[in-house]
């Protein structure tokens, strides 16, 4: 376990892109912009692609009923469901963690690539519904459990011709790595460690 938390996260290896473009040179307060970051980060990784790849790794442990506790390094949040399942509803749940992933995601690709194609944007709100059918989780009648439609709307200001906006979009909906990733099918591994515990 310490072993896979000692691993660099994905915000540590895009630093680490950072510094290396940087070949040791310390950039200037004046040139640290959001583009100027995406710039080297870019440079790093197309000179050495493994700076930029990797696994990071959440760790999900069940507590109280179906509340959860999820860590990944410094990061600690609880997760839950309704009360209607059994949870206290003090606690996002998983869909609410799966629909912030991908507006967030979204949001932050589309400002990263308006930064490298010097589009200025003010303001970039997401908002994303996912259609469940609760049958589906607890085994009714066949239903499928997964979400059966994604679909996400888009705020965007920005004082840049109308084309230029799109760009950013377009490149936000073709390089977000979790709308790729549930846009298309996904191998999903499994591995299982049973536990044998003592008898009460």
């Amino acid at each position: 376990m310490a072993e896979e938390q000692a691993r660099p996260s994905i915000s540590e290896r895009a630093a680490a892109a950072v510094r290396l473009a940087q070949n040791g040179i310390k950039a200037m307060t004046s040139e640290n912009t959001l583009q100027s970051i995406v710039e080297r980060a870019t440079a790093a990784v197309t000179l050495r692609p493994a700076i930029g790849q990797g696994t990071d790794t959440t760790t999900v442990c069940l507590r109280d009923g179906v509340m959860c506790d999820v860590e990944e390094g410094p990061w600690e949040i609880a997760a839950d469901l309704d009360p209607q399942l059994g949870g206290s509803q003090k606690h996002p749940g998983p869909g609410f963690l799966l629909r912030a992933a991908m507006g967030t995601c979204f949001a932050q690709t589309a400002a990263l690539w308006a930064a490298k194609l010097g589009v200025p944007l003010d303001r970039v709100d997401v908002e994303v519904d996912a259609h469940h059918d609760a049958r589906g989780l607890l085994g009714v009648d066949g239903t499928d459990p997964r979400f059966t439609r994604l679909r996400y709307r888009i705020t965007i200001e920005s004082p840049a011709p109308e084309e230029d906006v799109q760009r950013v979009l377009d490149a936000a909906r073709a390089h977000s790595p979790v709308h790729d990733s549930l846009g298309h099918a996904l191998t999903i591994e499994r591995d299982v460690q049973v536990v044998m515990s003592e008898s009460p």
